[in-house]
């Protein structure tokens, strides 16, 4: 379990670096293009239409990076906690519907509630059913949840199910995932 750890966190750490180098790279862009637009005479008639303007220009730039880190996933890495649970219950939620003319499209995730261990806390986790098979996790299977991956290992069933933390891809080469280069 120690070098699934390392390997887990080192493919975490080298995430959490690239996500910060394409926000950083995303600040100087949007900083940039607001100095330019800052510099045309229709936006700066006077001293205070400047200011106000600059003021805009870093709100804006400040909801935009916070987006796109969410978005990203980029705050889930960077403060994630792990932990060891046990699933009390499982099921398929249908969240919408679209009826179009020619065909129904259904909407559905696969849902987990988990029980913290050495806790009263129970943690609801919701996948994409069409990226996670609802045989992954059983009622009373152990799972633990390293910081910074999207799915949580099977502890109890560790053998038989091989699905990679990070994109829970089933692979036959048993703890290995070739999509994400990472031996869990």
């Amino acid at each position: 379990m120690a070098t699934l750890k390392n390997t887990i966190k080192h493919h975490v750490k080298i995430l959490i670096i690239k996500k910060t180098v394409f926000l950083i790279c995303l600040t100087v862009a949007l900083a940039f293009l607001s100095y330019l637009s800052s510099s045309k005479a229709i936006v700066t008639g006077s001293a205070n239409s400047r200011f106000l303007y600059i003021l805009g220009s870093v709100i804006v730039t400040l909801a935009v990076l916070i987006l796109v880190a969410w978005k990203i996933r980029y705050f889930h890495n960077l403060f994630g906690k792990d932990w060891t649970g046990t699933v009390i219950k499982t099921g398929n939620v249908d969240f919408g519907t679209r009826w179009n003319k020619d065909n129904i499209r259904s909407v559905s995730s696969f849902v987990v509630t988990v029980q913290l261990e050495n806790s009263k806390k129970k943690k609801r986790l919701s996948f994409n059913s069409s990226k996670i098979s609802p045989n992954v996790y059983s009622i009373g299977d152990k799972i633990y949840f390293i910081k910074g991956t999207r799915y949580p290992i099977n502890l109890t069933r560790e053998e038989a199910q091989h699905i990679c933390p990070m994109c829970a891809r089933d692979s036959c080469h048993g703890d290995y995932c070739p999509d994400c280069d990472l031996k869990y």
